[in-house]
């Protein structure tokens, strides 16, 4: 190859792999700034990507197209019966724009698989993930300081998007930022340190209270299992966080500190902001059609028939069930399985396993716990930030399985994170 065209093969693949880490910068705060018929700011710089990617791969004098992992497959699984159930659906148009949904997001795995070939590229996408969310709590911060409230005057949010998902990307944040706190560049640890406890107040400002929970889930499990030094050490974070939650109880609204405190009561009704309802409806609606469901994205429209109107599931795998039968929730859930299951090896043979290797495999496995988590509250199985925590977990997990297989059949490891092409 001319070194002209191999010059414009390379930075074409850089803009690709610079767009990837904008969409993930954009993650913590996907629904904002809609533009036009496009839709979010996350889809359009996806679509950037995707262009720069074809671009990049037709500059090449042959197409060269990694070897794709079984997780993908899963995902092409669970799309396609998402695609397949407007042949059997409720309400067409609604199956038609979830698929095409999903279809978007199927693209997000193959990009991250195909242009993210290093263990530092991808802990650039999470660096990318944790400065988004500080751009997150920094705008919650300001609607609180500029009294502008969301849902009601005691919640706020980043933007226009909704603050039980804010809260819930912010938490997920919580396990990159302790990740990258102990490993890295000086001013990234140090920004992933201020990131913990600006982190719980951001999440206190939006009133969420699944987004409270999960948080406190994902820094316990982060002290327990990513600090791997002495207890004292392990109880600095825990320490801080104490602190921040009673500076919180004095400088939030009442209001808020109210709606906090209200916790324990709804879970003991096991009404859950009225969500209980909805998940017995959901039931009841999911029998009616047990084999197949209601077709892709028809939940609302499945509930009528048992609660009187639509309202949204507040429960990936719930919503899942209504829409796909079991067939869907259980190709949904098997995403998880696939994509944790090289950390599982990892874990399971520590005297055999590398520091780093080790911490990125207890990384993925707080990030699934806490990822898998925010679904029971929400409806999250559609959401980028979902497929992209997927998605990093099956990267990192593809360069274990290649070292391991190296070193079985004794021959000597390919460079970190280059995959066989065909």
């Amino acid at each position: 190859m001319p070194a002209s065209a191999s010059t414009y093969t390379g930075g074409v693949e850089r803009i690709t792999r610079f767009l990837l880490g904008a969409l993930v910068f954009t993650l913590p705060f996907d629904q904002a700034f809609r533009i036009g018929a496009v839709g979010s700011l996350s889809r359009t710089v996806g679509l950037l990507a995707a262009v720069a990617a074809v671009l990049a791969l037709v500059a090449r004098p042959s197409v060269r197209i990694r070897r794709l992992p079984v997780y993908f497959f899963c995902a092409v699984a669970f799309v396609g019966l998402n695609a397949v159930s407007v042949l059997w659906t409720i309400d067409r148009n609604a199956t038609i724009s979830q698929a095409f949904t999903y279809v978007q997001l199927l693209l997000l795995v193959w990009l991250l698989w195909q242009f993210v070939e290093t263990p530092q590229q991808a802990r650039g996408l999470r660096q990318a993930y944790v400065l988004g969310t500080w751009v997150t709590i920094g705008t919650v911060a300001w609607g609180f300081v500029t009294h502008n409230p969301t849902i009601d005057p005691t919640r706020f949010t980043a933007f226009d998007t909704n603050a039980n998902y804010t809260a819930q990307s912010i938490a997920l944040a919580l396990p990159m930022a302790f990740a990258m706190a102990l490993r890295g560049p000086a001013l990234a640890r140090l920004s992933a340190v201020l990131l913990i406890p600006a982190s719980l107040y951001g999440i206190a400002l939006t009133g969420s209270r699944s987004g409270g929970i999960i948080a406190v889930f994902a820094l316990v499990c982060c002290v327990v299992f990513l600090v791997r030094r002495s207890a004292a050490v392990k109880a600095a974070p825990l320490s801080s966080a104490a602190i921040v939650i009673a500076v919180l109880a004095v400088a939030l609204p009442q209001d808020t500190i109210r709606r906090f405190s209200g916790t324990v009561d709804q879970v003991e009704s096991a009404d859950f902001s009225g969500r209980g309802q909805i998940w017995l409806a959901g039931l009841e609606a999911w029998l009616v059609r047990p084999a197949l469901g209601a077709g892709s994205g028809t939940f609302e429209e499945a509930l009528v028939s048992t609660l009187g109107y639509g309202r949204a599931a507040h429960n990936s795998f719930l919503a899942l069930l209504v829409e796909l039968g079991p067939i869907g929730a259980t190709l949904f859930l098997l995403l998880f399985v696939v994509g944790l299951w090289p950390h599982v090896l990892v874990l399971s043979r520590r005297g055999g396993a590398s520091p780093e290797a080790l911490r990125t495999a207890t990384l993925h496995m707080i990030l699934f716990a806490t990822l898998f988590l925010t679904q029971l509250p929400a409806n999250w199985q559609y959401q980028r930030v979902t497929w992209y925590i997927l998605s990093a977990a099956m990267l990192d997990g593809a360069l274990f399985l290649r070292s391991a297989r190296a070193a079985a059949s004794g021959l000597p490891s390919a460079p970190a994170g280059v995959a066989s092409a065909r």
